[in-house]
């Protein structure tokens, strides 16, 4: 495997990204959805962004990134459209033993690859941000390391199509029976269960 797949609680957690882009922006979005506090470091906020900065779900800082604005955070993010300045994010989120994902130079439209593969291994990515398909509680997640974000994409498309959303609705209602099911149970009537 090239990475462990794991799952994150960052509700609450200081979370600082670097640009402005289609990238930056849709790395945002997914992080107020799980509900961490953004710092978007980027010259300009984006349209997109700007309602929650307005509800102080999100602060903006209208300067270049400087090393000092990684203080208190828990993840990094460096979706700059600068390669140059991606790479100075990483390296200084590493000094810190921060946990990052970089890019290697996003451009205007964000069609550039979301990771750093092909960098030192200092500054390389150690955060990988899979495709995500939200039927909550229940949520699937897609990564080929960086090396295929269109098979990714394709991939994620298909699984949506297959997994609804009443899924969501299932995974609540099992939930609601797994103490039922554990009570006095042993492991295969627990499996008949729910099987």
């Amino acid at each position: 495997m090239h990475s462990l797949p794991i799952f994150l609680r960052i509700r609450g957690r200081p979370v600082l990204v670097v640009g402005d882009g289609a990238t930056a922006i849709r790395r945002a979005q997914v992080l107020l959805e799980a509900g961490a506090v953004v710092r978007l470091v980027a010259p300009s906020l984006p349209q997109a962004l700007a309602e929650a900065a307005a509800q102080g779900r999100l602060q903006h800082v209208a300067e270049h990134f400087t090393p000092s604005q990684l203080t208190g955070v828990w993840l990094v993010l460096a979706l700059s459209r600068s390669a140059d300045e991606n790479a100075r994010v990483r390296h200084a989120a590493r000094q810190q033993n921060l946990w990052c994902n970089g890019d290697a130079g996003a451009d205007s439209d964000g069609a550039a690859g979301d990771f750093s593969g092909d960098m030192p291994g200092d500054i390389a990515a150690d955060v990988l941000f899979p495709a995500i398909i939200h039927r909550s509680p229940l949520l699937l997640a897609l990564s080929s390391g960086g090396r295929a974000p269109a098979l990714t994409r394709l991939l994620r498309v298909r699984l949506e199509a297959m997994v609804p959303e009443v899924y969501g609705r299932l995974a609540e209602l099992v939930d609601e029976f797994r103490a039922r099911a554990a009570q006095g149970r042993d492991r295969h009537q627990r499996k008949l269960f729910w099987d």
